[in-house]
């Protein structure tokens, strides 16, 4: 379930048709009540669904001290009322995971397990305390990987990123090193994203960067196998968001 609002700002207070004459917290009882509405619809069919959400808690959690402030926040503040109701009104046998699609920018092992962590404690912050016990039972951590960004192909932004200062050879390496640990810091559901890009079929605007597939099956063996990863692109890393940084002085 994508809930990342796009054009509308669903969830940004400001652009409330009644923000003039509505409270925040009226907006937030009203949009905790559509969440529990949606649940109830979902269930009553599905009543074992697991629903993969893209962004929760944790997404808006980001912003220091985003609790005392959600009123005012330009994304996202109305989002975690939505998702209490949600979670209000979910059964025994259904299950809500956040897809954390923040982690598409990740990069180092410490990046994922600082993510699960965000998931399953900061995130707190931002529920009502007589929801955390059930936050804690439905509430898995999942983890997004976006290839585009660890592969560095751009096709819908002019802007670079640190792998566009590695070498090719380097990024596979990333790519695989961060879809294992995606699959180290996940409850179950590790999802990958990309754009433009053919991976089993050919006449894509972008050709899948040849090693990709490989570098997922790699991973994956690794993981499923218990073996440690093998290798560790800290430096790398640390040069290549220097070098992007340089980059970015130079065109100020």
């Amino acid at each position: 379930f994508d809930v990342e609002d796009y054009k509308e700002r669903l969830f940004v207070y400001s652009k409330q048709k009644l923000a003039d004459t509505k409270s925040f917290e009226e907006y937030a009882t009203q949009i905790r009540h559509r969440g529990r509405q949606m649940m109830e619809a979902i269930q009553s069919r599905f009543p074992d669904i697991v629903l993969l959400l893209s962004l929760a808690h944790s997404y808006v959690n980001r912003t220091p001290d985003a609790g005392r402030k959600l009123a005012q926040l330009s994304s996202y503040g109305l989002l975690p009322a939505f998702i209490d109701g949600l979670i209000e009104a979910a059964g025994p046998r259904v299950r809500i995971v956040d897809g954390q699609e923040q982690a598409y920018g990740y990069l180092t092992t410490e990046d994922y397990f600082r993510g699960y962590h965000d998931i399953k404690q900061r995130a707190l912050e931002l529920v009502p305390r007589r929801l955390w016990q059930k936050y804690r039972r439905k509430m898995e951590a999942g983890v997004a990987i976006f290839a585009n960004y660890q592969l560095a192909v751009n096709r819908t932004t002019t802007r670079y990123w640190p792998p566009h200062y590695m070498t090719p050879e380097t990024r596979l390496r990333l790519f695989e090193q961060n879809i294992y640990h995606a699959l180290k810091t996940t409850d179950e559901y590790a999802w990958l994203y990309s754009e433009h890009m053919g991976w089993w079929e050919s006449g894509y605007q972008v050709p899948t960067p040849d090693g990709a597939l490989q570098a997922i099956r790699t991973a994956r063996e690794k993981f499923t196998a218990n073996k440690p990863l093998g290798f560790d692109l800290d430096n790398e890393i640390a040069q290549a968001r220097l070098k992007m940084k340089e980059a970015t002085r130079r065109k100020e």
